[in-house]
Parts: C-alpha cells; structure tokens; sequence
C-alpha cells in the first residue's frame, strides 16, 4: 500500500465518519422549528441550511447508488429551497419537518457505505 492509497482511505474513513454531522445539524435546527416563537429569519436560515443538507445527502445517495434515498432527500431540497420557496401555513410546515427529521435520521444508516469485505 503505498502513501497515496493511505490518503485516500482516510478521506473515505472521514467522509463516513462526518456524514452523520450533516444528519445532526438539520434533526437539531428542525426541532428548534417546532417552537412557535422562533423569529421568521430563523426559518429562512432554515430553509437555507436543510436545502443544503438534504442536496448534499442527495449526492451521497447517488455515490452509494442509493437511488431512492438520492430522490426522497432532492425533493426534499427542493421543498426546503430558499429561492423557489413553497409556501404552507405553519401547522403543515411542522408536520413537514417532522417527517424531515424522521428522514434524516433514517440517513444515517441507509446512506453507510458497505464495509469493504462486507457481503451483499
């Protein structure tokens, strides 16, 4: 194994290994948006973080070739995206985050890529 192959496994060992980060990130600032007494900035940086998140899961998935979870997590950006925004009365908006936060959660293990020697 020479240095080269090294490096590369330690920036695959980290890629895994900050994953969840993202996942932690969005579960956490989507409870914080069940509160009712957030102001609105708060929501448009929301917006902003969960868009970015679930867009990064997304390419993920399609590194792992996790077909379906790659399109439940891009739809799921584009609900979240800042620019084309949708807009829900805020009773629908915390239902919807719920089910983000059960998505992301969900990411956590269905995005792990397989242990090298690990059979199918």
């Amino acid at each position: 194994m020479n240095n080269d192959d090294n490096t590369l496994g330690v920036h695959k060992a980290a890629q895994r290994r900050s994953l969840p980060i993202a996942q932690a990130i969005g579960i956490v600032m989507l409870l914080w948006a069940l509160v009712p007494t957030n102001p609105y900035g708060y929501y448009i940086l929301l917006r902003i973080v969960i868009c970015g998140v679930c867009a990064w899961l997304a390419y993920r998935a399609w590194t792992v070739e996790r077909i379906g979870w790659g399109w439940a997590l891009a739809i799921t950006a584009v609900i979240y995206n800042p620019v084309f925004r949708v807009h829900a009365t805020r009773e629908l908006w915390s239902v919807v985050n719920v089910a983000t936060i059960v998505l992301l959660a969900a990411t956590i293990w269905a995005l792990r890529e397989p242990e090298k020697g690990a059979s199918s």
